[in-house]
């Protein structure tokens, strides 16, 4: 689905013939692509979709360089850092809190870990190539052919992602002030996340199954080493 036939749907929701859109007293063609917009961003964000991450390849030129996060990366979204000569034999490397990455290194100048702080991230590499895994910004569809987000390769392939994106629109619309249908907006919102939800269930149970549990930082044992009884109360 493009953008021009996604604003062509929820005119049709909207009870508005598209094609006069310009003569249409209560609606604008920017409103409907703004209710489109904001429909495209809640479902991206619903859940971690495929094509809503993306791997960037860096030169890995030294260790502990500041790197720049990438501009369409979401803030503290970096999922995976690997380190390798080429992808297939890239290592992925521990991920630690800024100040847990600096003593790491402290600790062991080779040790195999990164961290991020302030759009920065910094990785104990210093050959071959970076291969940094994060999740990007929802992008803001622009021109007519533009394709919502559930169409990543064709136009005529999709899924009713899009269709919920549609409805996520269609609420938006209702609830705003032109029309102030407050209580069927929310009943819109509702069957769109259903649809989203629906979506979502083969993907989650899958990448359950596939991915090892990864914690967001590793919390190291302050007390290794260290002879320890059981207190008694």
């Amino acid at each position: 689905m493009q953008l021009s036939e996604a604003k062509a749907a929820l005119a049709r929701k909207l009870n508005i013939d598209y094609a006069t859109i310009a003569s249409n007293d209560l609606f604008t063609d920017d409103d409907l692509a703004d209710y489109i917009d904001a429909g495209v961003k809640i479902a991206w964000d619903y859940r971690p979709w495929t094509f809503t991450e993306k791997t960037y390849t860096t030169d890995a030129e030294g260790p502990h360089e500041a790197l720049s996060y990438p501009n369409d990366f979401k803030d503290e979204s970096i999922l995976t850092l690997r380190a390798g000569s080429s992808e297939p034999a890239a290592e992925e490397y521990r991920r630690l809190s800024f100040n847990d990455y600096k003593k790491a290194l402290r600790d062991d100048p080779d040790a195999k870990v990164w961290a991020e702080t302030h759009r920065m991230y910094f990785a104990n590499a210093s050959s071959g190539y970076l291969y940094v895994t994060g999740t990007l910004r929802a992008p803001t569809l622009t021109t007519g052919t533009d394709k919502l987000p559930f169409s990543p390769d064709s136009d005529n392939q999709e899924d009713s992602g899009n269709r919920a994106i549609v409805l996520l629109a269609f609420a938006e619309a209702l609830g705003s002030e032109k029309k102030k249908e407050y209580a069927q907006a929310e009943a819109e919102r509702k069957s769109a996340i259903a649809i989203l939800s629906n979506l979502w269930q083969a993907t989650g149970a899958r990448r359950a199954g596939d991915q090892p549990v990864r914690p967001m930082f590793e919390v190291p044992d302050f007390f290794a080493g260290q002879n320890r009884t059981p207190s008694s109360f």
